[in-house]
């Protein structure tokens, strides 16, 4: 839409500039957005956020420790992921799973977010806590509700780092939600201004081309991981809280 735009106004003003602000002047997909024969031809000028925060436009990074952390120091390599087995028992003597469970439980609201394909990991999840009789949505739906104290938003990043991930996880923290943070990138920035982390050890963009990467492409893994864990989740849940079978069917759509 926005090039049609640009074309029309061209088209009655020849001499029309153009001056775009983005925060993503690279992308994977197709390099640089400026080029010779693009409406946006060059950067003229480039500012990160660490002279943003220096020079007064944006507000110092506060980290806060994460309550629960697994260890995954020990665990093994086979074939360019961590040992399945031990990553179970890892996440079992830890209590990971269960902290977070109890996070989930014990909230007013959740919401939930996620990048591309982790996003749609992350309501698939949101519909069996739906099912569950929780309060729950998506961010970025229309019917999501503000967060605040006594709140969970659940993102997951598995590379480590998103924008908007962090952006969410910032305001959610300001105004007094919880964050429980999904990664597989134990050293991630992000995972420290989390609440409670659950590491999920399996390849992401971020190691796909190593050269011990799976055959699978890019996150497949740890989407496909991230399914299996709500899984499990979903039936502690249910134990938790009392749920029959019968009363998560009951909350099914009937509109299929």
């Amino acid at each position: 839409m926005y090039r049609q735009f640009l074309a029309e106004a061209k088209a009655i003003n020849p001499h029309l500039r153009v001056v775009g602000l983005t925060a993503t002047p690279f992308r994977l997909d197709s390099g640089s957005i400026c080029a010779a024969d693009h409406f946006l031809n060059a950067v003229c000028y480039e500012v990160g956020v660490k002279e943003l925060i220096r020079d007064g436009y944006l507000c110092p990074l506060v980290s806060k420790a994460s309550v629960t952390k697994a260890d995954t120091s020990g665990l093994h390599v086979r074939a360019g992921e961590f040992v399945a087995d031990e990553v179970e028992g890892l996440m079992d003597a830890d209590g990971l799973v269960e902290a977070a469970c109890a996070e989930i439980a014990g909230a007013g609201a959740v919401v939930l977010y996620g990048c591309g394909r982790e996003g749609l990991m992350m309501r698939a999840l949101a519909t069996r806590l739906h099912h569950l009789g929780l309060r729950v949505a998506m961010q970025g739906d229309m019917a999501a509700p503000p967060v605040g104290p006594g709140d969970l938003l659940i993102v997951s990043a598995g590379p480590g780092e998103r924008a908007t991930v962090s952006a969410l996880m910032a305001v959610a923290s300001r105004d007094g939600a919880r964050v429980l943070f999904l990664t597989a990138e134990t050293e991630a920035a992000a995972a420290g201004r989390a609440d409670r982390v659950l590491v999920i050890p399996a390849q992401t963009m971020a190691r796909d081309r190593a050269p011990d990467a799976g055959v699978l492409p890019m996150g497949s893994v740890y989407e496909a991981a991230l399914f299996f864990l709500f899984e499990i989740m979903v039936l502690r849940l249910r134990d938790s809280l009392g749920v029959s079978p019968g009363a998560m069917r009951a909350r099914h759509t009937n509109l299929e």
